[in-house]
């Protein structure tokens, strides 16, 4: 045994198991040694050792894993994986792939794409070196060097255990179909000329049937073909077809082409009829085998989106973004409409998803099932319905919330040891003990699927709350159905207890969901009257809140001294980011004006918290935040108005009127308008503010390149114009900002349209003998431009950088301010917050379509067609 055998022996019985040592040894100068041992010139079983210690170190803290990635751990695997073939040592290889596999999912969860629950937070030093490693890693030269090695029968797990925690962005999934060994690559280039060379990739095809695959074509998925070779090989264990289907599980994910290619290749030859394609995968959901089931289910789950995607003409990287706003579904297709019911039964992606849904549904309530199995299966049944409505519903009717609940109930038994039948639950608690993380992950990953279901559709939290009522858990007693809920039996509720207990419990996956279980719930009227009234989820998620205002305090000093932003470590004092976004989005909704404990949470002191919040430099948390604020603000009483504006501070609220963000712009704009809606409130805002402040906060706003922030500008000078007459006679002397208002008249957006044509008609009502302002800047001319159907100018770009769709279609923003009053208080009673594809405002997915000003400059818009009349009107009576 050589010295440096000895030496790293030594090292690795030192850190394994001790965190302080593997921090202490990524930080000292030994791990630059470690590494270098990994060299061909070192005795196999010196590399083994070393292996050892960087699968240790990539497995410990996080300070250690980046240790490894700054001292470039992965080009030295791979320079490993360069220079080992199958005559090298067993133990070497199997040593080799334990540590590839171990640093690959490391890296991957620091970047954010967990896919089985969330995980606590990343430094952002971290981060950024997960994310260029991880991108290196998915290059072609990288793949050369790991991939072929997927033919060694002692790298085969690990290789596909890399994979699937891996491959989680198009681009990762597009490199590995496009991948072949350099020994095809080079056949193929000696045998064709350039101009025969075929192209990688089919992008966007039109239906899944319609994928035809040439032979150069189809030998580009090199990885999944040798995947579904040991899938459906004898001798394969059961170990290599779970690995194998989780690899192709990831690789088929949100990805039209690998799909096509898998249903080809399961497809039988002779014959062209399509519904025995993936018989195959369905015969391996009645294995012997909980992995296996719960993988090939997982597989067909992906398979079924990505084809549903690419039957309705979406491409793989398109449909991710776009999923919720299709206009079908899954069974509102057009081969799944009603009338068409023998197409139905044929239809392959129609029985499939019900066997999907029926499968998952399943597994999530027997209590025969592992609890690993029975996560997996609410997390896919999660992922399954995010975005779709249709197969939210059908999950519901499947008996989905049923068997969710059955597996909470299960879990509150099992923790209590009452887990047998027949056994009532303690009436008095029982000192509190550890909970096993298994457990927790279950409730974690039951949450999810509930709001999941619930953020789909609203009427789904009413079925949860009744079902929680009547506490039919077990979906073999009665057929579940959104249409005809379960009665609701005088039993104590169960659900919302548990909710109130998780918000502040230890472990953060339980913590994050039942956040985001509680804001699916408060978006339900009926639950925010009913469910929420006598329990401690408002406080308790006020606590969550305030527990994260040490990182917003940590931020303002930072920004006072001039230092570089800091990280905010997860501890007692603070929490976890996306924690603190779910219970902002929750506050979003107890804080409508139609929530039953509103006035309490404001004298509550709450929002004092979200005031703090509005000064974090993370921009979803100010958003947010600020989010909450407005909606205290809509309809609220003048002495409430004083008390959270004193809070919020009129200074930082014009310095958030110019954010850099758009739409903290765009929601300080709506705070101004519901703190203007009566007389007494805009004189108490313009003496806080002053004149010129109200002016510059206005034409700012009214000069913005954003529609939504222009039409919510119009809209609040809506109301200073419908106040007293001094604000009348300050906005006349305006000519900058009568500018402005001429050009909304002439917007590409609909909703600027016609807030400026109601704007306008205010002020020719309330002014009737003063029209000269308005004539010397053209509104006269532009009023009559707009029924004589001339040209449009000032269209606006699609809400700047951040991609979110306009509000859309004729009419989809018309002004709530009746015949010409003051604007109403604007208040979006769905999902709050800023936050994926679940956050944005109810107009982004109710109005999918584009703003367009109609045939050749014509109006379409009949409220606009009617205020500009009713304008053109005023004008012509004010000459008389």
């Amino acid at each position: 045994m050589s010295s440096d055998q000895i030496e790293l022996r030594s090292i690795k019985n030192k850190i394994i198991g001790n965190p302080d040592a593997k921090v202490s040894l990524a930080l000292g100068g030994a791990l630059a040694r470690v590494l270098q041992c990994l060299n061909a010139s070192h005795a196999p079983e010196t590399r083994i050792e070393a292996l050892h210690i960087v699968y240790s170190l990539s497995s410990g803290s996080q300070e250690a894993l980046l240790q490894l990635l700054n001292h470039k751990a992965i080009p030295s695997l791979l320079d490993v994986f360069s220079s080992i073939d199958s005559t090298s040592p067993q133990r070497l290889r199997a040593a080799l792939g334990r540590a590839f596999k171990a640093i690959v999912s490391n890296i991957t969860d620091c970047c954010g794409f967990q896919s089985w629950g969330i995980l606590p937070s990343v430094p952002r030093r971290l981060w950024r070196e997960a994310q260029f490693a991880l991108e290196e890693l998915f290059q072609p030269t990288a793949l050369d060097a790991w991939l072929p090695h997927l033919l060694d029968t002692s790298l085969y797990a690990s290789i596909c255990g890399a994979i699937s925690t891996g491959v989680r962005t198009p681009t990762h999934r597009t490199a590995i179909c496009e991948w072949r060994p350099a020994s095809d690559r080079a056949k193929a280039t000696t045998s064709k000329r350039g101009w025969e060379k075929s192209n990688t990739l089919i992008i966007s095809p039109t239906t899944p049937s319609s994928l035809h695959f040439p032979t150069s074509q189809a030998n580009q998925f090199w990885v999944v073909k040798h995947l579904l070779h040991a899938v459906f090989d004898r001798q394969s264990s059961l170990a290599t077809v779970t690995v194998s289907l989780e690899a192709l599980a990831s690789i088929c994910k949100d990805n039209p082409a690998a799909c096509s290619y898998l249903r080809m290749e399961t497809s039988s030859s002779t014959t062209t009829d399509t519904s025995n394609h993936l018989q195959p995968f369905l015969l391996l959901l009645q294995s012997s085998s909980q992995d296996v089931r719960i993988a090939s289910v997982h597989l067909l789950a992906n398979y079924s989106k990505a084809t549903l995607n690419t039957s309705l003409g979406m491409s793989g990287n398109t449909a991710t973004y776009v999923s919720h706003l299709r206009e079908f579904g899954i069974f509102n297709h057009p081969f799944l409409r009603e009338g068409n019911n023998a197409q139905q039964d044929q239809h392959p992606t129609y029985s499939l998803c019900l066997t999907i849904l029926h499968i998952l549904v399943g597994m999530i309530c027997a209590e025969d099932e592992s609890l690993t199995v029975r996560t997996k299966a609410c997390y896919v049944l999660s992922r399954f319905c995010t975005d779709d409505r249709i197969i939210a519903a059908a999950a519901v009717d499947c008996g989905g919330i049923q068997s969710l609940f059955s597996a909470l109930v299960w879990e509150t038994k099992l923790h209590n040891g009452k887990a047998t039948e027949g056994e009532e639950m303690q009436e008095e608690e029982e000192e509190e003990e550890e909970e096993p993380v298994q457990i927790l992950q279950l409730r974690e990953a039951a949450f999810t699927c509930l709001a999941t279901l619930g953020l789909t559709d609203s009427q789904y939290s009413r079925v949860i709350q009744e079902m929680d009522a009547s506490r039919e858990g077990d979906p073999s007693s009665s057929s579940s159905s959104r249409r005809k809920p379960p009665s609701v039996e005088a039993k104590e509720p169960f659900l919302f207890p548990l909710l109130a207990r998780s918000i502040l419990h230890p472990h953060l996956g339980v913590r994050f969901s039942s956040l985001q279980l509680v804001r699916a719930l408060t978006r339900s009227l009926a639950v925010l009257r009913t469910g929420l009234v006598d329990t401690e989820i408002p406080n308790k998620v006020i606590q969550v809140i305030g527990r994260f205002d040490k990182e917003a305090e940590t931020a303002e000093k930072a920004d006072d001294m001039n230092r570089p932003e800091m990280d905010a470590p997860e501890g007692e004092d603070t929490e976890h980011r996306a924690v603190v976004m779910a219970a902002l989005m929750s506050m979003c909704n107890l804080l409508n004006d139609y929530a039953p404990f509103r006035e309490e949470i404001v004298k509550s002191g709450a929002i004092k918290h979200l005031v703090q919040h509005t000064r974090s430099r993370d921009d979803d948390i100010r958003l947010n935040a600020l989010w909450a604020i407005r909606n205290a603000l809509c309809n609220a009483k003048h002495s409430e108005i004083v008390e959270i504006m004193d809070s919020l501070g009129w200074d930082h609220f014009v310095h958030l009127t110019d954010d850099h963000d758009r739409r903290v712009r765009e929601q300080s704009i709506i705070i101004l308008q519901n703190i203007t809606t009566t007389n007494k409130d805009l004189t108490h805002t313009v003496d806080a503010l002053g004149n010129q402040k109200i002016v510059t906060i206005l034409q700012q706003a009214m000069s913005n390149n954003d529609p939504r922030t222009v039409e919510n500008a119009i809209r609040a000078l809506n109301n200073v114009i419908a106040g007293p007459e001094s604000c009348r006679d300050l906005i006349l002397h305006q000519r900058h900002i009568l500018s402005l208002l001429k050009n909304g008249l002439t917007s590409a957006a609909v909703g600027v349209r016609c807030a400026a044509a109601n704007c306008v008609c205010e002020l020719l009502a309330r002014q009737p003998f003063r029209h000269r302002e308005l004539r010397d800047v053209g509104m006269e001319q532009a009023l009559k431009s707009v029924l004589g159907g001339r040209e449009r100018s000032g269209a606006y770009p699609q809400h700047g950088s951040h991609g979110v769709p306009s509000a859309s279609g004729f009419g989809a923003a018309l002004a709530a301010s009746g015949s010409f009053v003051a604007t109403s208080p604007v208040q979006v009673t769905g999902a709050m917050g800023a936050i994926g594809t679940s956050g944005g405002s109810t107009s982004d997915a109710a109005f999918p379509l584009q703003d367009a000003p109609g045939l050749m400059g014509k109006e379409l818009d009949r409220e606009v067609i009617e205020a500009v009349k009713v304008a053109i009107a005023l004008l012509d009576k004010g000459k008389e």
